[in-house]
């Protein structure tokens, strides 16, 4: 392969180790590699917090929030300029959350290795011209990624990694199988404790969950760790939260008694959809999930069910026993089976 020059610089608090910065490397010249890329070449390669590549995403693309990683391609039209320097192509920028790396290698229950390998592949993709903007660039950018991490020998996709991607996944698999059981567990205490005791287990369960927050027991959850919640949320008696998907809920979020939040999805064709057998003669099956958002402000009155894949807008009421089968724009009172809008939520609606 041509040379290569990997500038790495840490940006915020976790070190980044030699093992890693060699990932990083590897990572790189396996990509340009498969790719054939014809020059010698240089990239730079920064780790920053949430708070920074938040900044990055806003000053750069308009995106109020952190992301995991940013790609900067230099290349104009296929032309690169070169550095006076070093005499090599220069490639562009990388720039890494190492924050949200580290969260996300939690969630997804592999190394912080993997996940920074994983983004430092797809990174280099986007320098090279590749993106995901719609089905078919996407399918070709994800071969080009699994062939150089498999290259790389990175493992494959754990079931809880398709699982959160929204991939057809086996739920029996011993891990997700014992994160389920340790979730049980975890509803059983928190609904058969007090107040204070329920609150501090829900603080452990939850992924993340904001302050002055109050959620009554019962609840029940297929792991907990999935879910995110605002600051001050209210969530009523009984609340079922399938997070087998993220399930975001807002700042100043009311949920009422008896509401679902149903991520999974089934197959709509039987075959797909039923139980299969392994060779040993245990049985599975296949499914998948969608995320579920419910953004800030917004009431769920009781006995809604919200099902996988919806966003319900800002500032938006969705009424009783509605079932939400798509997304509700903001400032929108929705109500019914399917829940449909009814009118726009607008100044006449105080009741001061």
């Amino acid at each position: 392969m041509h040379r290569l020059k990997v500038f790495i610089s840490n940006r915020q608090k976790t070190p980044v180790d030699e093992e890693m910065r060699q990932c990083v490397r590897s990572c790189l010249a396996q990509v340009l590699t498969d790719e054939g890329f014809p020059f010698d070449a240089e990239v730079n390669v920064t780790f920053v917090d949430d708070k920074e590549i938040h900044r990055l995403n806003l000053v750069n693309r308009s995106v109020d929030r952190p992301t995991d990683v940013l790609s900067f391609p230099l290349a104009e039209d296929g032309e690169y300029d070169t550095d006076p320097e070093t005499d090599l192509v220069m490639l562009g920028d990388v720039v890494i959350s190492m924050e949200t790396a580290v969260r996300q290698a939690k969630e997804y229950g592999h190394s912080l290795t993997r996940e920074i390998a994983f983004l430092t592949v797809h990174s280099c993709l986007h320098l090279l011209g590749y993106d995901h903007m719609n089905e078919d660039d996407e399918k070709d950018m994800f071969s080009r990624q699994e062939k150089a991490l498999d290259a790389l020998g990175i493992t494959r996709e754990t079931e809880m990694e398709k699982m959160l991607s929204g991939k057809l996944y086996d739920p029996s698999d011993p891990e997700l199988a014992g994160l389920r059981a340790q979730a049980f567990e975890m509803c059983r205490k928190i609904n058969s404790s007090g107040p204070e005791k329920a609150d501090r287990l829900l603080r452990k369960f939850i992924g993340s969950m904001g302050k002055d927050c109050t959620v009554l027991p019962p609840f029940r959850a297929d792991y907990g760790r999935f879910i995110t919640m605002g600051d001050r949320v209210f969530v009523n008696y009984n609340l079922t939260a399938i997070d087998c998907a993220a399930i975001d809920i807002g700042d100043d979020v009311l949920i009422g008694p008896n509401v679902s939040i149903l991520p999974p999805v089934h197959p709509m064709k039987y075959r797909e959809r039923n139980m299969r057998y392994r060779e040993d003669g245990s049985i599975y099956d296949l499914e998948y999930a969608k995320p579920v958002t419910i953004e800030k402000n917004c009431w769920i009155a009781a006995d809604v069910k919200i099902c996988g894949g919806v966003t319900i807008g800002e500032g938006s009421v969705i009424g009783a026993g509605s079932v939400v089968t798509r997304d509700i724009p903001p400032d929108s009172f929705a109500a019914g089976n399917p829940c449909r809008v009814i009118r726009k939520i607008d100044n006449g609606d105080t009741d001061e």
